[in-house]
């Protein structure tokens, strides 16, 4: 059994099931949210579509990347298409800070659903799949 691979599953669950809770696990100001949605959609968003899919006004999300363009984690340039828009495009060394914040969530939750067993692994992973399908479902109405 890849209890990695069920734990990779339960992270992005939690993510969507919980929303700005969990995204702000390692930061208070969720700068550590924006960048693991970054890393997980291909290192790159438009500033209102990260804003909406963390749940956040525009002026909280135009404070997180004003933040994290300053640790050089994001680069920030407006749209060529639309310049009212914004591109944001995760760094090198946004992409390797946000990637060993994963991998830790990542070991941390296998070693629990080892030691959880197989059965019951696989159990909590049914739950958390159902969990996340009525909260996104509630969400909708």
């Amino acid at each position: 059994m890849d209890y990695r691979e069920i734990a990779e599953e339960l992270l992005l669950l939690r993510m969507e099931a919980f929303g700005q809770e969990r995204r702000n696990a390692h930061s208070t100001r969720g700068e550590d949210g924006a960048l693991l949605w970054l890393y997980l959609h291909d290192g790159k968003a438009i500033a209102g579509s990260l804003a909406k899919a963390l749940s956040l006004t525009s002026g909280r999300i135009a404070n997180i990347l004003k933040q994290l363009e300053t640790k050089g984690f994001i680069t920030r340039s407006a749209n060529s298409e639309d310049r009212r828009r914004i591109n944001v495009l995760l760094t090198q060394s946004g992409q390797d800070y946000i990637r060993r914040l994963y991998e830790e969530d990542l070991d941390t939750c296998s070693r629990l659903l080892e030691k959880l067993g197989k059965t019951d692994a696989q159990e909590y992973l049914r739950i958390s799949r159902e969990i996340t399908e009525v909260s996104l479902r509630d969400r909708k109405r």
